[in-house]
């Protein structure tokens, strides 16, 4: 027998085991009285998406799925990350030079690909193919932008008093740290084709980063924020508005990217933000990634896009209103799906495919998408319980070409297709 099918195997008998000594609080029968309690929860649920309130939509879900639980206290008490980059960053100096983007384009292609990489330099050539560079040293954008005025090249990055404007493409390299401070307002110049690469350190705490209203070169091109070749993200309480290079690989808001070959795999933490008409948070081939308590708003494809994605926390998100799917699975192992409300989405609330697997979604609301609640199509060793799975145009819980896929104490109620096969 291979290793494959032994693990195969062993993880079918655990599942099985699992459902024998399974309790399951939404598995619960009701009557006529208890399923005007359900669509009273899912009314008062709704409304709260629409206030775009988290806090208020978490505490309605967990009403949805635990009628007779009191309810738990939402706060994270998470520490608010870059309070160690802003303690250092008056005591180490900063570097900045000026590069040409073809040359960062093409190393960086060898994690990310080069897909998008021509149009990319068409939308910022203003600059002539250069970009900025924090080559070293604990930046904030003010010390970065007074730099700037030192060496007389202001018009790059301007502002004070937190209101920034940033107007050429910035890279942050390997030894460079870059601290987006509470209460900064960035705007990132859409017309000139602004956007932000950290193959460094990057923090974003209790800020503001937004596109620019203004017309692109390029007809679909936004700014976007990606972390690659070894960089690292924490991103807290901070807002997210009008980012994406539409239908570019990890150019579509906020992504994170690796090869699967990279020896030093970028990483990310994203707690507590607002995504506001981005095209996406994409993640490819990182290990180790974050994602809670965060509201996605009206993303123009896909809200959380995860590929090849290992050891990922996807928890208490709510994700409303996406083009697409709102949450999507490609290759992505142990992961641990609980706690979202995926509503309203163009197409399914979560899809997992193409080898997922080791996955357990669990406790989420998926409520009103176009398509199936979830739909799971190559997949092994899914555990799928707890959740209420409503309203959807189509199934409630889909499963295709799968092994080893657990369906327990999950509340199915007005799916227009089967609730699950």
């Amino acid at each position: 027998m291979s290793g494959i099918e032994s693990r195969l195997k062993l993880c079918a008998l655990t599942l099985l085991l699992l459902s024998a000594f399974a309790i399951t609080p939404a598995a619960r029968a009701f009557d006529r009285h208890g399923l005007d309690e359900i669509n009273s929860n899912v009314t008062a649920l709704t409304e709260t998406l629409n206030t775009k309130d988290i806090d208020a939509s978490l505490a309605a879900a967990g009403r949805l799925l635990h009628p007779d639980e009191t309810p738990l206290n939402t706060g994270d008490g998470q520490q608010t990350p870059g309070a160690v980059a802003s303690s250092e960053a008056e005591r180490l100096p900063v570097t900045l030079s000026r590069a040409l983007l073809g040359p960062i384009l093409l190393d960086l292609a060898l994690e990310t690909g080069s897909q998008g990489h021509r149009e990319l330099l068409e939308a910022s050539s203003p600059w002539g193919g250069e970009v900025l560079v924090l080559q070293s040293g604990t930046a904030t954008l003010e010390t970065v932008s007074g730099a700037l005025v030192e060496r007389g090249w202001q018009d790059l990055l301007s502002g004070s008093n937190g209101r920034f404007t940033l107007r050429i493409p910035l890279v942050i390299a390997e030894n460079a740290m870059l601290s987006i401070m509470p209460d900064d307002d960035l705007e990132m110049a859409t017309e000139l084709g602004a956007f932000i690469i950290n193959t460094g350190e990057l923090t974003i705490a209790d800020a503001s980063v937004a596109g620019s209203s203004a017309n692109p070169r390029v007809g679909d091109f936004h700014p976007f924020i990606l972390t690659a070749r070894g960089g690292h993200a924490a991103i807290a309480g901070s807002r997210f508005s009008n980012l994406g290079f539409d239908s570019r690989p990890l150019m579509s808001g906020v992504s994170f990217g690796a090869s699967m070959f990279a020896s030093d795999k970028s990483t990310g933490i994203v707690r507590d933000s607002v995504f506001d008409n981005v095209r996406s948070v994409e993640v490819t081939g990182i290990d180790d990634f974050t994602f809670e308590r965060n509201l996605i708003d009206g993303a123009r494809g896909i809200g959380l896009r995860l590929e090849r994605l290992k050891n990922g926390i996807i928890r208490d998100n709510v994700i409303v209103l996406s083009g697409l799917h709102g949450l999507l699975a490609i290759a992505s192992t142990d992961m641990d799906v609980s706690g979202n409300i995926v509503a309203q989405s163009g197409a399914r609330g979560f899809l997992g495919r193409d080898g997922v697997g080791h996955l357990t979604i669990r406790d989420n609301i998926f409520l009103a998408n176009a398509d199936q609640g979830i739909w799971i199509a190559g997949g092994a060793c899914i555990d799928i319980r707890g959740n209420g799975i409503l309203r959807n145009r189509k199934d409630g819980i889909l499963v295709e070409q799968s092994m080893g896929t657990r369906i327990a104490g999950n509340l199915l109620v007005r799916n227009q297709g089967r609730a699950f096969p």
